[in-house]
């Protein structure tokens, strides 16, 4: 039988198959045939070419449904067949007019912003999978995937951009580029550290008019970009909670201080899996970041459980059973003195802690102290016995 963990995670799969589409690992998917142009069958994760950039998308026309809606209410082929039929008459009469200001915007790049070390080798390798139209008049209106994949290294020896790095023989294609500056050293990066950005870009040259019919085959679908180095990459250290002057902020980045960030993404949410991080000097790395069009985090289950030796009702009806009955402070107090004792465990774990952090640790200890006392007083005011109000 299979436990909640499967299921969520049976969930989040069918919902990525669902929104993006089959990625290199789904052997079974990947050389798929759509009843639909795919940017019409699927919501996100394409990178359309940059010269379609001021008209990704042609906005709907009086009360017809959009692109979205169409793929998304309508499972047949008619809605494919009717825009088709809309951009025909668009190309016999040449007219460009709109008939509503909204526009359908898609990225044509995604990229990430990470730290590493002058000189590292990066191996980049990215997927995407490319859809092939059917023949113009042919009674069959599949559209046919190929998976690609493609592995190249870049070497992170210099400052300032690097040249276009092709994936495709056609040098107006798919590519990589990135721009290396140094890592601020206000923020406390070493001198030997860059902050670098990584793009995967669409370049591919434009083929007819704007149209989906030919906007597609030149996009990538389900795209993704794995980088590895060896080294390690460092985490980024975070500027605005550094400067802050807010309370609510300096407590946040205290909270999170071992949470850390690897990378930025850009236009896509970045991975890291938890078993891929190293220990390099008094620092974790992780030496694999992954991009992802749809973000997915872990939340711990959290149960009420106390340290060895100390019972305390939890259940709502004994609470109210024991609110009536003389024993109530020596039931309570044992819950005020665990709270003590954790309160004790952390603040020693914590005193090390330098600026900033220092400050908001020591303002956070003082108010948990003021609260177990306002609660000591509370349990100490249920013993007493109850008095009318005159």
């Amino acid at each position: 039988m299979a436990t909640s963990a499967q299921i969520r995670q049976q969930l989040v799969e069918a919902l990525a198959l669902d929104l993006i589409g089959p990625g290199w690992d789904d052997v079974a998917r990947r050389h798929e045939r759509l009843p639909q142009p795919p940017s019409i069958w699927y919501t996100t994760g394409f990178l359309v070419p940059n010269t379609f950039q001021d008209e990704a998308g042609r906005p709907p026309e009086g009360d017809a449904p959009s692109y979205a809606d169409q793929a998304g209410e309508e499972p047949s082929n008619e809605a494919a067949i009717r825009q088709e039929e809309r951009e025909g008459d668009d190309d016999a009469t040449g007219s460009q007019e709109e008939s509503s200001s909204k526009r359908n915007w898609f990225p044509s790049s995604a990229g990430l912003s990470l730290i590493v070390e002058q000189g590292s080798q990066i191996e980049a390798v990215v997927t995407w999978g490319d859809y092939e139209p059917p023949e113009q008049g042919s009674d069959d209106k599949g559209w046919s995937r190929t998976p690609r994949r493609e592995v190249c290294s870049l070497s992170i020896d210099k400052l300032g951009p690097s040249n276009d790095i092709p994936l495709e023989s056609n040098p107006e294609g798919l590519c990589l580029r990135w721009i290396a500056r140094r890592a601020p050293k206000k923020l406390g990066y070493p001198a030997d550290q860059f902050s670098v950005s990584v793009f995967l870009l669409n370049k591919r040259a434009q083929s007819g008019g704007k149209q989906i019919r030919y906007r597609d085959p030149v996009s990538a679908f389900q795209v993704q970009l794995r980088l590895h180095c060896a080294q390690g990459f460092p985490p980024r250290r975070d500027a605005l909670q550094q400067a802050s002057k807010d309370g609510d902020e300096r407590l946040a980045a205290l909270l999170y201080r071992r949470d850390l960030c690897f990378a930025m993404g850009h236009n896509v949410a970045v991975l890291v899996d938890p078993g891929d991080l190293v220990t390099a000097g008094p620092e974790a790395r992780c030496t694999t970041l992954t991009t992802t069009w749809l973000p997915t985090a872990s939340v711990q289950r959290v149960l009420p459980e106390l340290p060895p030796g100390i019972q305390v009702p939890m259940g709502m009806a004994v609470l109210a059973d024991l609110a009536k009955s003389e024993r109530v402070i020596d039931r309570l107090l044992p819950m005020v003195q665990a709270l003590a004792l954790y309160d004790a465990t952390v603040e020693a774990s914590a005193s090390g802690e330098k600026p900033p952090e220092a400050g908001p640790a020591a303002t956070a200890f003082n108010a948990a102290g003021g609260v177990r006392r306002r609660n000591y007083r509370s349990d100490k005011s249920l013993a007493q016995p109850y008095r009318t109000l005159p």
